[in-house]
C-alpha cells in the first residue's frame, strides 16, 4: 500500500487525470474502472487480506491489468487530491455479473500500444464478409504512425498510391470487449460508426488488423514495413 500526496481540491475530471498520469509509465495493457459516484465508507480487501474502510469522500478507481490477477485500486481523496494505491490479489474489483455503479474510462488507452504501433504499415489483405473470403490489397495503402500527444492522441498519416490522403491524430479506447481507434483509413467499413476495432493478429505475428465491427463485415490486415525491405 502506497500513498502519494498532491494538493488542490479536485473535480471528477481532475481525479481521472490524476489516475491516468499515475499510470502513464505502465507498459502492459490495462483497463480503468471507476465508481460512478463519489464514495464514502467504501470497503476494499487488500492483497494482505485486510479490509480497509474509506471513511472520507473519494473517487474509487480499479485498475484491471490484462491477464493478471494482481490488480490494484487507486483512491483519490476529494478535498486535497491525495492518491492512495492499494494492491489487490485474486480480486476482480467488481462483480462480473453486475456492473452496477462501475463505469470504464474509455478515454485512457494503454500507452504501450502507441509505442507498438509507431512506424510505417502497409495494407496486405482484406478478409471476412458473408462468404468469409480473403482478397489481396486492391491498391497501395501505407499507414504512418508517429508520435503520441499529451492528450494521449496519436499522430498519423495515410498515403494511397504514394499520395497523402489523410494527416490527423486518433485516440485509442478500451472497452470490456474491444480496443478501438477513431482512425480514418481508405476503406469503407467504419464510415458510419467512426472507429475501427483493432488487434494484433494471433498468427501473423506483428501484423495489425482493423475490423469494421459489423456483422459480416471486413477486416484489413496491415504489416509493418521493416527497414531494408
Amino acid at each position: 500500500m502506497f500513498c502519494f500526496t498532491l494538493s488542490a481540491q479536485i473535480t471528477r475530471e481532475q481525479a481521472n487525470n490524476i489516475v491516468i498520469n499515475h499510470l502513464s509509465d505502465v507498459a502492459i495493457l490495462y483497463n480503468i474502472y471507476t465508481q460512478e459516484y463519489l464514495q464514502t465508507g467504501f470497503e476494499i480487501a487488500t492483497s494482505n487480506g485486510e479490509i480497509l474502510t474509506l471513511d472520507y469522500s473519494c473517487w474509487i478507481f480499479y485498475i484491471d491489468f490484462s491477464g493478471d490477477i494482481n490488480n490494484k485500486y487507486l483512491i483519490v481523496k476529494r478535498n486535497n487530491g491525495n492518491l492512495l494505491e492499494i494492491n489487490a490479489k485474486n480480486d476482480t474489483g467488481y462483480d462480473d455479473d453486475d456492473l452496477t455503479g462501475w463505469i470504464i474510462i474509455i478515454e485512457n488507452p494503454c500507452y504501450c500500444i502507441a509505442d507498438e504501433l509507431r512506424g510505417n504499415w502497409s495494407w496486405v489483405e482484406k478478409y471476412g464478409g458473408f462468404i468469409g473470403g480473403t482478397w489481396p490489397n486492391s491498391f497501395k495503402s501505407v499507414l504512418k504512425i508517429f508520435s503520441r500527444n499529451e492528450d494521449a492522441s496519436i499522430n498519423y498519416a495515410v498515403f494511397v498510391e504514394d499520395t497523402l490522403l489523410i494527416k490527423d491524430s486518433f485516440q485509442i479506447s478500451n472497452s470490456q470487449q474491444y480496443t478501438t481507434a477513431n482512425i480514418k483509413l481508405p476503406h469503407p467499413g467504419n464510415l458510419n460508426i467512426g472507429y475501427w476495432v483493432f488487434y494484433f493478429h494471433p498468427y501473423y505475428v506483428g501484423d495489425v488488423v482493423f475490423w469494421d465491427n459489423a456483422m459480416d463485415g471486413y477486416e484489413y490486415r496491415y504489416r509493418k514495413i521493416r527497414k531494408g525491405k
